[in-house]
């Protein structure tokens, strides 16, 4: 599930824990796993959802904490042994991460863009065509063990009042021409030439 915020993505997770209750016991392995990380406010969140088969990724984890909700995701359900089937996400699952998924669902089409300028900060955008193709092309991506004629599901949630004004939006997302990539190494003044003036 996609969510653009952080605070989304763990209010999300708690809340589907809640309704879904738990379906799992922690197993030893598991507890083990939870006693040697740090202890951080997004890990404490992730003991009370993993039971319900419910974890969140987001740039906030530490290293160790994304690498076990990925890892949990990724494990097939088997009885007695601690897996994940649903995952709510930030963007940072697009950047590199290969997670495939059955479906992915999309409630809002928001998200948040750093500008160049440091006194622009982060501002509130829409989605981009890329974006919604790295996130929609989690559902269906080829995993060991998957059906033959297996296909993956992408879904825009929304309700009635939104619906008629994000129908544009989706239809642009969906067929969508993708921006060309540009490099922004050489630009000022995030680039890599800031960076080598000050190294000298």
């Amino acid at each position: 599930i996609y969510s653009a915020t952080k605070n989304r993505a763990e209010e999300l997770a708690n809340e589907l824990a809640q309704v879904l209750g738990d379906r799992q016991q922690i197993d030893t392995n598991m507890q083990n796993l939870f006693d040697e990380l740090e202890d951080t406010v997004s890990l404490s969140i992730l003991k009370r959802t993993v039971p319900a088969g419910v974890g969140f990724h987001h740039g906030d984890l530490t290293m160790d904490e994304r690498g076990l909700v990925e890892r949990l995701f990724k494990a097939p359900y088997m009885p007695g042994k601690n897996s994940l089937d649903i995952v709510i996400s930030t963007p940072t699952l697009s950047m590199g991460v290969n997670l495939p998924a059955d479906y992915m669902l999309f409630p809002t089409i928001d998200t948040f863009q750093s500008k160049e300028w440091i006194y622009a900060g982060v501002v509130p955008d829409t989605l981009s065509t890329l974006e919604y193709r790295n996130f929609a092309g989690r559902a269906g991506r080829f995993r060991p063990n998957m059906p033959k004629d297996h296909h993956g599901i992408a879904l825009f949630l929304t309700d009635l009042e939104t619906e008629e004004a994000e129908r544009d939006l989706v239809n642009g997302l969906i067929k969508g021409q993708v921006d060309p990539i540009e490099s922004s190494l050489h630009r000022w003044p995030f680039g890599l030439a800031p960076l080598a003036l000050g190294a000298l």
